[in-house]
């Protein structure tokens, strides 16, 4: 960090510096500062793309929803494809599912990639509960994947997944579940996904089996967090404290983790006054 402060105060208009600078503050978990950085460098090169989209991105995930827009219709006139992209996420985030879909059209039309965007178009379908119409999306983002080295991007298996069972397509979506898996076996949400399908085609075995395999892969306190909420979902609260528990004895300390039980109680509580 040092070398590139010399460096841009003796040339603010290096674009890349400013870029690299930003990135390294992101590493480091600095995300609001990165972001303030990518917006001096913008002062000092306006217009540099991979400025504005750091600003955009950073402002989005900060939930800088205003921020995000500027800078995002700035590169659209530049560089349209990603630009339309963060758009349809930051109206997605509006709550506009409108103007989402029109924002990832238009990223599918002008991308050089537009794999993310027929993502986010799949997404759109599946939460308006339109799988059939989510599947096409999906199976274009596949096609494209496919000529990838490596042919691999995370959650395309496990929407796919999640959109066939939801079809009533149980076979393939476990194959697409465990194909995800494959690809990203830290990953404890696919095991989670896995985990609801064989329960409600009562493979409780099955079921069992892919419980245990989720923290042997992802021993972290996340996924024991995953695998206690995924029981709980499923009617088995006695499995749910038990690895609940479990989480607590490894990573005591945990906040998440420490928060679990009350809140598997209170999920229990819920339902049984919606019941009654």
């Amino acid at each position: 960090m040092r070398l590139t402060n010399q460096l841009l105060a003796n040339n603010p208009q290096i674009t890349d510096l400013w870029d690299l600078k930003s990135k390294i503050l992101i590493k480091t978990g600095h995300e609001r500062e990165a972001m303030e950085v990518a917006k001096e460098g913008l002062h000092h090169v306006p217009g540099a793309i991979s400025l504005l989209y750091d600003v955009a991105n950073l402002a989005l995930k900060l939930g800088d929803l205003d921020t995000a827009q500027q800078h995002a219709e700035i590169a659209a006139k530049i560089e349209p494809g990603a630009a339309h992209e963060i758009l349809s996420r930051i109206w997605a985030r509006r709550g506009n599912v409108q103007r989402a879909e029109e924002e990832a059209k238009l990223a599918v039309q002008t991308s050089h990639d537009p794999t993310n965007a027929l993502m986010l178009l799949a997404s759109i379908h599946r939460d308006r509960a339109d799988f059939a119409g989510a599947l096409p999306y999906l199976d274009q983002a596949e096609e494209r994947v496919s000529h990838k080295s490596p042919p691999r991007l995370q959650n395309l298996h496990l929407m796919r997944g999640d959109v066939l069972a939801r079809l009533g397509r149980g076979d393939e979506a476990e194959r697409e579940f465990r194909a995800e898996i494959k690809d990203f076996p830290t990953d404890p949400r696919a095991y989670s996904s896995l985990v609801m399908l064989l329960a409600t085609e009562r493979r409780l075995e099955d079921a069992t089996k892919v419980v245990f395999e989720t923290i042997k892969a992802s021993p972290a306190p996340h996924s024991y967090v995953v695998v206690a909420e995924t029981l709980k979902a499923i009617g088995d609260d006695r499995g749910a404290l038990y690895w609940a528990y479990q989480g607590l004895q490894r990573y005591p300390d945990d906040a998440e983790l420490r928060a679990l039980p009350k809140r598997l109680a209170d999920a229990t509580r819920l339902l049984r006054s919606r019941v009654n």
